[in-house]
């Protein structure tokens, strides 16, 4: 369960940081959608990254009904 949990977390945790309001933010970016894809791609590293896309999947509601 450790790891259906904590990337699950991971994931709704980390999604507030978008460079508006907290945390790194990019460079001259062109609008609001160039602004969080640069932010994301630059501040957070791999594994941070990882853990994201799991804990974004695993939160799908497509994957609901395996747990």
């Amino acid at each position: 369960t450790y790891y259906i949990i904590a990337p699950s977390e991971a994931s709704a945790n980390l999604a507030r940081y978008d460079g508006v309001k907290y945390g790194f933010r990019s460079d001259n970016p062109d609008n609001l959608l160039s602004m969080y894809k640069k932010t994301r791609a630059t501040g957070f590293g791999a594994e941070v990254k990882r853990r994201i896309m799991l804990g974004t999947y695993t939160l799908s509601a497509g994957y609901y009904d395996a747990y």
